[in-house]
């Protein structure tokens, strides 16, 4: 297989970016010599197979990174699951709240599964709250209000893990930043308008939106209705404009309560297994 001098530059150039090593390089600076004319083809197939292997290689490490990075969330989550069942599954619901949103804002698929294991830690900081101010049957006290606040200052946790590069770290950043406000009066850091991470911004109408609608021991959930209006009157000073309309899409074709529904009938589930058990456990004691 003789190549003319033309053909050599441009199959060797290949070479080059195909396998970014020293010995192609050192080809291009050898050619034309007649020796790499016939050795060319088994230079240009051991290249070809260089490349599929080593694109394998970083596929099958981006998957490992990936399910690495799924696993620390699902631990992380368990703490606080530890710490209060009830914040759980307000996290729970916020996922699934903030993942639809992100989709009718226009995300990624990436960046949606990046969004939704931010909306699951968005709470952590809580397993650092007070047990009474957390367990509270009442409206709290501008004291306890201040402390609450603190569960989003993660930056002795954050801080260390960015300076790492370790993956997490970008979650937990974008996690803590969720009582951002538009106008830049929120907190813990001020941030305005698209100075706060997307991501922040979708998790903040989520984490509004169930917190609102949904029961406290210290008051009922509030009406759909209510609770849209509110978001649309916070539109541009509390809410990212873009991020309230794309939750208003959402909630218009249905996905929203999609989300209260299944939850509602899992607990309902979960009620029934519960009551079953207890019986059961009466008929063995009779």
């Amino acid at each position: 297989m003789k190549l003319h001098l033309e053909n050599q530059r441009f199959c060797y150039v290949l070479v080059l970016f195909a396998t970014s090593t020293l010995f192609s390089v050192l080809f291009l600076f050898l050619m034309p010599h007649p020796i790499l004319n016939n050795i060319f083809p088994a230079l240009f197939l051991f290249s070809f197979i260089f490349l599929l292997y080593t694109k394998k290689q970083h596929h099958h490490a981006k998957i490992k990174a990936q399910k690495d990075l799924e696993n620390t969330v699902e631990i992380l989550s368990r703490l606080l699951y530890s710490k209060d069942q009830t914040t759980v599954r307000h996290t729970q619901r916020v996922r699934e709240y903030a993942e639809i949103i992100a989709k009718y804002a226009g995300a990624s698929k990436e960046e949606i599964k990046e969004i939704g294991m931010a909306a699951k830690l968005h709470d952590l900081g809580k397993i650092f709250v007070k047990e009474d101010v957390l367990r509270k049957r009442s409206s709290l006290t501008q004291e306890e209000y201040e402390h609450m606040k603190t569960h989003v200052k993660l930056d002795q946790v954050v801080e260390p893990l960015l300076k790492a590069n370790l993956p997490i770290a970008k979650i937990l950043d974008v996690a803590r930043l969720h009582h951002e406000r538009f106008d830049g009066k929120g907190y813990p850091l001020g941030l305005k308008g698209e100075a706060i991470p997307f991501a922040s911004r979708v998790i903040a109408v989520a984490d509004a939106w169930d917190a609102m609608t949904s029961w406290r021991v210290y008051r009922n959930a509030m009406p759909e209705e209510k609770a849209l209006e509110i978001l649309k009157s916070g539109s541009g000073s509390q809410w990212d404009p873009k991020i309230v309309e794309a939750f208003t899409k959402a909630y218009e074709a249905g996905e929203i309560k999609k989300v209260k529904e299944n939850h509602r009938m899992w607990i309902v589930k979960k009620q029934k297994q519960t009551l079953e058990k207890f019986e059961s456990l009466l008929v063995m004691g009779a």
